[in-house]
């Protein structure tokens, strides 16, 4: 009977919804958000990344790890990162090179779960590539981005527009920004869901499994047993009358 592990469960849903898996020893990071995002001006946003540790994080990790970038136009500045000797322990700190458009007039930047960037308010300059990397002590890395296009749609009134024109401004419910926010918590709740549904799988199997080898061991028993009824009284050894 085979054995899921975390990091198959993360390849299987990476797989199954396009997403980005890698793994690298005891260390697997998983972006669920897609790589390409677009949002409209004044949206908030979550950049989704998880990772798994199927050891222990303190003999993996470097001690200012996971850490997360933000590129624009090829300029790429830290924003933050996890810090192993802070209090708490692996404390999400902001990073000196922060820029200063995520923190005035007040920090915009936010972690939530294991990995994720929440940023709120977008504005046109928060445009760029985004990346998670995970530090090894090995010396490898393991590394994932998602390019953000932040764009300004305009809105109109709340009076819906007419069929005929097809091409104007459409309000901020109905941007590919709010699809797409709509999006990755339907995909992270798929995420959950898939996992749910394997480890379901593999206790039927389990349990089928074993119901199937106990039917077998009472099929031989009840076999063996008419065969001794049927032996006829006496010690079983017959001879021939004499003449």
């Amino acid at each position: 009977m085979s054995v899921v592990y975390p990091s198959s469960l993360f390849l299987f849903i990476s797989l199954m919804l396009n997403r980005s898996f890698l793994s690298l020893g005891e260390v697997q990071l998983f972006r669920i958000s897609k790589s390409n995002i677009s949002k409209e001006i004044g949206d908030n946003i979550s950049l989704i990344w998880e990772y798994n540790v199927t050891t222990n994080r303190d003999a993996e990790f470097k001690s200012t790890s996971p850490i997360w970038f933000f590129d624009k136009n090829g300029t790429e500045s830290k924003i933050a990162f996890e810090d192993q000797f802070e209090t708490p322990k692996w404390k999400w700190t902001i990073s000196n090179d922060c820029p200063e458009q995520f923190l005035k007039p007040k920090q915009r930047i936010h972690k939530e779960g294991k990995a994720t960037l929440f940023i709120t308010n977008l504005s046109l300059s928060d445009s760029g590539k985004y990346t998670c990397k995970i530090e090894l002590i090995s010396g490898s890395d393991l590394s994932s981005s998602v390019q953000l296009f932040v764009v300004n749609t305009g809105s109109t009134s709340s009076t819906a527009p007419s069929s005929s024109n097809t091409t104007g401004s459409t309000t901020k419910s109905g941007t590919d920004g709010d699809s797409e926010a709509l999006s990755d918590e339907a995909i992270a709740g798929i995420s959950v869901a898939v996992i749910v549904v394997v480890v379901v799988i593999v206790v039927l199997a389990v349990c089928m499994w074993k119901k199937s080898k106990n039917n077998g061991n009472n099929g031989s028993n009840n076999k063996s047993g008419p065969l001794e009824m049927d032996k006829p009284p006496g010690d079983g050894n017959t001879t021939s009358p004499e003449a």
